[in-house]
């Protein structure tokens, strides 16, 4: 019943885009303390992915620092794929940071080889998703380019144009997210997907619809197209996601009727 992507992206044993839709946890947190005592409970939920929220952390002007708890925490979940995302405020970034000091994160990281995935904004242009995919490349990594609408509503064809720039900006894993206002716009997104999946079908994608109508997008989404669902463990890093408990024993009751794998 899934439909999966042709060429799924395979990472520590974890396929993106394969017969399962993937699970992942953000790790949002503030202090040092808290970001490695989060990531205990983390470890012992043994999500797909953990996504690190850096624009949450109060210490990211430090980049030494910055590399140390990422290298801890790459101990900690060894066989855990990374994404690195620093969200952008405009699109639900915990706080405004500088662009300069957000490319500096991602070099970082990138150049120790301490993450899988990096999530940058399709709004930031040509111009800089061109440079951190070089960046990307370089660390045999994959990069996320994500679009995050919380204002207005998209239409099914403003959600797949979205999908397809991203794709024709080079990303290797696109993702959308919008707030939508009624169950209509959650079918737009559902259909937008689908749609993407046809058109792109060798290209994994993360789509969501946020909020409380939006909710049902992250448990069935993967069956119109969309590969990874995010579910939190203590503090929720987009308005409506679900317990991970939650979600991990609705998709493991989608396994057992035989809904993929």
């Amino acid at each position: 019943m899934r439909l999966a992507c042709g060429r799924p992206i395979s990472v520590k044993g974890k396929l993106l885009g394969g017969p399962k839709p993937i699970l992942c946890i953000p790790l949002v947190a503030r202090s040092v303390e808290d970001v490695l005592r989060l990531s205990e409970y983390i470890a012992s939920a043994n999500p797909d992915f953990v996504e690190l929220r850096v624009d949450y952390w109060d210490f990211l002007d430090d980049l030494s620092k910055v590399k140390d708890v990422i290298s801890l925490l790459r101990v900690k979940l060894s066989d855990t794929p990374f994404i690195l995302t620093c969200r952008d405020h405009r699109e639900g970034g915990f706080r405004e940071i500088n662009l300069d000091l957000k490319t500096k994160v991602y070099e970082e990281a990138l150049s120790k080889r301490l993450v899988d995935f990096v999530d940058v904004e399709l709004a930031l242009g040509d111009r800089y998703i061109s440079l951190i995919k070089d960046m990307v490349k370089s660390a045999s990594a994959f990069l996320i380019i994500s679009y995050h609408e919380f204002s207005r509503t998209l239409s099914e064809d403003e959600i797949f144009a979205k999908l397809s720039q991203e794709i024709f900006c080079g990303a290797d894993v696109a993702k959308v997210a919008i707030m939508p206002k009624s169950h209509d716009d959650l079918m737009s997104l559902l259909s937008a997907t689908l749609r993407a999946r046809k058109a792109f079908p060798d290209i994994p994608m993360i789509t969501m619809a946020m909020g409380k109508i939006g909710a049902l997008s992250r448990i069935v989404g993967f069956a119109w197209g969309s590969d990874l669902s995010f579910a939190m463990l203590s503090e929720a890093s987009a308005p409506g996601q679900i317990s991970a408990s939650i979600l991990s024993d609705i998709f493991k009751t989608f396994e057992s009727l035989g809904m993929w794998g």
